[in-house]
C-alpha cells in the first residue's frame, strides 16, 4: 500500500487543480515501483520488524518524501526507527518527530536555503549505484559471521 503524502502549501503555491496533482502521483507511484523492481529484483526486502531501523538521508528540506518513508516503514514492524541526517531545517524535524523514536541531525541552519549548499560535492546517486551498493551489501550479509549467544 503506497503511502502519499501531500503537501498543501506547495500544490497552493503551484497553482496546481485537482487533476494535475492525481496525475502527478500517479507518475510518482508509477516511478516508485520501477525503481523497487530494479532494486529488488529476485530478492525480498529484508524484514525489519522487531528491529531498530536506523533511516539514513543526506538531509531533508520540506520533509514531505521523508514523512511518506518513514510512515511505509513504521507499517513493516520496527521496534525502533532512528533518523540519521546532517542537515535539516529545525521545524521540518519537528514535524517529522512523531514518526520516529529518535532523531540525529548534526546541523539545523536558520535560515535553510538547501541541502546541497553543506556539501563540497552534491551529485545525484545514480540507479546503478544503488544496484551496486545493494549488490554488496547482499554479498556482506549472506557470508556474515555467525555470532553465537548464550
Amino acid at each position: 500500500q503506497p503511502e502519499v503524502i501531500i503537501n498543501r502549501d506547495i500544490v497552493r503555491a503551484a497553482g496546481m487543480r485537482q487533476s494535475d496533482l492525481n496525475h502527478a502521483v500517479a507518475e510518482k507511484l508509477a516511478e516508485i515501483e520501477d525503481r523497487r523492481s530494479m532494486y529488488y529484483r529476485d530478492h525480498e526486502p529484508v524484514s525489519v520488524a522487531g528491529k531498530t531501523a536506523i533511516v539514513v538521508d543526506d538531509g531533508i528540506a520540506t520533509g514531505a518524501t521523508m514523512k511518506a518513508g518513514l510512515k511505509a516503514l513504521r507499517r513493516r514492524g520496527p521496534d525502533r526507527i532512528i533518523l540519521a541526517v546532517p542537515v535539516s531545517p529545525a521545524d521540518t524535524l519537528e514535524d517529522i518527530r512523531a514518526d520516529v523514536d529518535d532523531i540525529v541531525c548534526l546541523e539545523t541552519p536558520d535560515p535553510f536555503f538547501a541541502i546541497s549548499t553543506h556539501y563540497r560535492h552534491f551529485h545525484q546517486v545514480s540507479d546503478d549505484e544503488v544496484i551496486g551498493i545493494l549488490r554488496l551489501c547482499r554479498a556482506l550479509q549472506d557470508h556474515a559471521p555467525v555470532v553465537a549467544s548464550e
